[in-house]
């Protein structure tokens, strides 16, 4: 339903994986939980950690999508709607036949030994 909402309303959508997000946050990609919940507090200076976890990996991925859209900003990246747009485009190109391509047989190199 967010997605279709968001959709509907012209709002770009960005998915991060979770792996993205530890990363991203942590430093490492299987920090568990609790490791998480710890970054998220110490990153944003709060007196308390987040509860329950859900919260700090909401706060986490706002972490996580913020230097990712700088440097998209930064180097003129297409953003999530023009990339899709894209691909749409050259959908047809993917399902075209190959073209008969004739390979060179390769030169082995051969041990003295």
């Amino acid at each position: 339903m967010v997605l279709l909402a968001a959709s509907q309303h012209g709002l770009a959508v960005h998915s991060y994986s979770p792996r993205e997000v530890k990363a991203c946050v942590a430093g490492y990609g299987h920090a568990d939980k609790r490791q998480m919940q710890l970054m998220v507090r110490a990153l944003l200076s709060m007196a308390e950690t987040p509860e329950p976890a859900d919260a700090a990996d909401a706060l986490a991925i706002a972490m996580c999508h913020l230097p990712a859209e700088q440097a998209r900003l930064r180097y003129g990246l297409p953003d999530a709607k023009s990339l899709s747009a894209a691909k749409s485009r050259l959908a047809p190109l993917a399902t075209a036949p190959a073209r008969n391509v004739t390979r060179l047989p390769s030169s082995r190199i051969e041990s003295t030994r």
